[in-house]
């Protein structure tokens, strides 16, 4: 997406469920860009980018663009809020379509998605890791993202895009948690008199699945603020010494 607004003065990503939506870029629903596809945007181009929600009332996804504006304000802290321009009224939308030499007919077919090579057989599906845990690849383009932006601007935008683990004292490390985190964020390690829940910010999408599994109600998933760490431990519950007979 991001290549496609690339070399576009004013680039508009339009919806694809209004019909007359203009754009450079056409999306099923403006609604659907995630905090991860912002970042990204912000990160691979230079330009503000208009957002044409110059039909969007009325429509039946229309609720949902309150979650937009959400995650629009979140780029605030990092000072990326800026970076994209929310468009309501038709007047106020900055369109020009992108002209393309005849030379660069079929570069621009390709920018565009459209599939000029010849039609193969379907290759299968690559198995993930064991048990179907994996980082998503949302997940991993933001991290990208994160990364080719200054320090600062990252810095700004670790609340609304990692996250920590808190366990409560009373977590006994059971390892419920880590049984249900689909990308192996927590991990239960059981030593010779004790067993630990350690915590990887940097896998953690912040999905909660743990959350809603400890049965006690001890572990919270929280906005990371602080430096991040490679690896903490969280909880740690000495093992019950078995009686001498």
């Amino acid at each position: 997406m991001a290549a496609r607004l690339r070399d576009v003065d004013k680039p508009v990503i339009g919806c694809r469920e209004q019909g007359e939506s203009r754009g450079h870029v056409r999306i099923p629903c403006l609604a659907a860009l995630g905090l991860s596809h912002l970042i990204g945007l912000a990160a691979a181009t230079t330009a503000c980018i208009q957002l044409d929600a110059t039909r969007c009332s009325g429509c039946r996804n229309e609720r949902a663009m309150g979650m937009l504006r959400e995650r629009l304000e979140a780029l605030r802290d990092g000072g990326l809020r800026e970076r994209f321009r929310l468009v309501s009224a038709a007047g106020d939308l900055e369109f020009q379509p992108r002209r393309h030499p005849r030379r660069g007919f079929l570069r621009a077919l390709l920018s565009e998605g459209v599939d000029v090579t010849p039609s193969s057989p379907a290759r299968p599906q690559r198995r993930g890791p064991a048990g179907g845990k994996h980082v998503p690849a949302q997940h991993t383009a933001l991290e990208a993202a994160l990364s080719r932006l200054p320090a600062r601007v990252a810095q700004g935008l670790r609340p609304a895009t990692t996250f920590r683990a808190v366990a409560a004292d009373d977590c006994d490390a059971c390892g419920r948690c880590a049984a249900v985190c689909p990308t192996r964020a927590l991990a239960r390690r059981r030593g010779s008199d004790s067993r630990s829940l350690e915590f990887v910010e940097s896998l953690c999408v912040g999905c909660k699945a743990c959350v809603d599994f400890c049965p006690t109600r001890s572990l919270q998933i929280e906005p990371a603020t602080v430096e991040r760490q490679p690896r903490v431990r969280i909880a740690e519950r000495a093992l019950p010494q078995e009686t001498p007979l």
